[in-house]
């Protein structure tokens, strides 16, 4: 069998060294500001969207890592 990672894996680690260039940025640059948005209103009936910072924040609290 070949030694090939499993795509989640692979997407994971990826996901978490995009994490780590962003928190070398500046404090004011966009990238930087972007996952701390929060849109006014609501949003529609139903199952809450799988978001990027959700996703994220899933990840870490599994990793047992804090903010």
């Amino acid at each position: 069998m070949a030694n090939i990672e499993a795509v989640s894996t692979q997407i994971r680690k990826r996901r978490w060294r995009y994490i780590g260039h962003v928190l070398r940025k500046s404090a004011d640059s966009n990238e930087r500001i972007a996952p701390r948005w929060t849109l006014n209103g609501r949003r529609r009936r139903g199952r809450p969207k799988e978001t990027w910072r959700r996703t994220v924040e899933k990840e870490r609290n599994k990793m047992g890592l804090s903010c």
